[in-house]
């Protein structure tokens, strides 16, 4: 599952190394929300659990946990493909929305 997350992902995205159990956390760049990964992707026939969920706080918004233990290895590698494609799409999607060098020359107006 791991090497498939560094195929898949875009970088800098965290995840757990599970010894056992059945689920694994993964935490992807901050920019992107899995609440819009989430509607992306269950059109395509994924879903997994918003971190957010589990956090008391509601922090998490970049992370999710993703349940393995009653999925074929195609179907595992389908889904994370699925997921990588669209969490690097998010990504992109929101560094064009604000490329960097407009937030070096800007002053906040409060």
């Amino acid at each position: 599952m791991v090497s498939k997350l560094q195929s898949y992902f875009p970088i800098g995205t965290q995840w757990s190394e599970p010894q056992g159990g059945l689920f694994c956390w993964v935490k992807l760049p901050v920019k992107v929300d899995t609440t819009e990964l989430l509607i992306e992707a269950r059109q395509q026939g994924v879903v997994f659990s918003r971190g957010h969920l589990f956090h008391i706080d509601g922090s998490g918004q970049n992370t999710l946990r993703l349940s393995f233990g009653n999925l074929t290895e195609t179907e595992l590698d389908k889904g994370l493909k699925i997921l990588g494609n669209i969490a690097t799409k998010l990504l992109q999607r929101s560094e064009e929305r604000t490329p960097d060098k407009f937030r070096k020359n800007t002053l906040p107006l409060v």
